[in-house]
């Protein structure tokens, strides 16, 4: 099916750095929503 030149490799390679950048953030910003959700339930 896929020939061996490298392709699908060299897609993986240069879309590897914007995904893991946007999982980080998306990671990130979820584990500081779950911080203060759990600062104002501790608040109250």
């Amino acid at each position: 099916m896929l020939a061996p030149d490298g392709g699908l490799p060299s897609l993986l390679v240069a879309y590897r750095w914007p995904v893991t950048i946007g999982l980080g953030a998306v990671l990130a910003s979820a584990l500081l929503a779950l911080r203060q959700a759990a600062r104002a339930r501790r608040k109250r």
